[in-house]
């Protein structure tokens, strides 16, 4: 595999709390078939080649106990645990600091979120296949299906009642997903650069591709895939054991 010429570290961000899956608990450590999102998640880039990872959890020692025992249930070693900030940019920060300190000579990063735990391998390769040809950022995309309209907010009490402004062309927008990859000097200099930025959720970045275009870098695109959507809601979370069942049915009847 090319991509291991390079020395890659993965960040990935698990502070979020589970308030919209109906959990008492982190979002990570919602299981699915059995062990916590962010299990799958790990395994997933170790699938993909990726060795040295970086989880950002709650600043809550008796929480970071708990990712701690779920990797090693999962027999999953070497990942290291460190406290995450208020917001995902944030949390990626932090994490960026953490690899400098774990890993110094690391030249490429992708961050990932924990909560698309069924990402397949080949999309990471993907991914890394396009950073080991040159690109400084890459991103994986996915076609938009749906008719997307940009409205005009009218009132902060029912979000139904906006109006259009107008349809947008959809055949030049796509869905993103994780992981994101990025040359370690870059993503740590946009992260420099708008730091001021990441105090509050409503002003943070939606993603760290986000940050290397407000400084004028290309972002290069690769094919996502389905699978890896991000689980938010309960509806999402039974697909995603729906998903895992017929799988591992399809692997038996083979």
């Amino acid at each position: 595999m090319a991509y291991m010429m390079m020395n890659v570290t993965a960040i990935v961000p698990a502070a979020g709390a589970g308030t919209r899956l109906g959990a008492d608990k982190p979002k990570a450590l919602v299981e699915l078939a059995g062990e916590p999102l962010i299990v799958h998640a790990v395994r997933g880039l170790r699938s993909a080649g990726v060795q040295q990872i970086i989880v950002t959890a709650p600043d809550d020692s008796a929480v970071q106990q708990g990712f701690s025992s779920s990797f090693a249930l999962a027999h999953i070693d070497d990942v290291v645990i460190i406290s995450g900030g208020h917001t995902r940019q944030e949390s990626v920060a932090c994490g960026l600091a953490a690899v400098r300190a774990s890993w110094p000579e690391t030249s490429h990063v992708l961050i990932h979120d924990a909560a698309r735990s069924l990402t397949p391998p080949a999309m990471i390769r993907r991914v890394l296949n396009m950073l080991v040809a040159g690109a400084p950022a890459v991103i994986p995309v996915l076609p938009v299906v749906d008719t997307i309209k940009k409205i005009v907010t009218t009132t902060d009490v029912d979000p139904y009642t906006d109006l259009v402004e107008r349809t947008m062309d959809r055949n030049l927008l796509r869905a993103v997903q994780t992981p994101q990859g990025f040359q370690m000097e870059l993503i740590e200099r946009a992260h420099q650069l708008s730091a001021r930025m990441n105090a509050q959720e409503q002003t943070a970045a939606p993603d760290d591709a986000a940050l290397v275009e407000l400084m004028g870098e290309p972002v290069r695109t690769v094919p996502g895939d389905r699978r890896a959507f991000k689980i938010t809601t309960p509806f999402d979370l039974e697909l995603a054991q729906w998903l895992m069942e017929r799988a591992s049915s399809s692997t038996k009847l083979a």
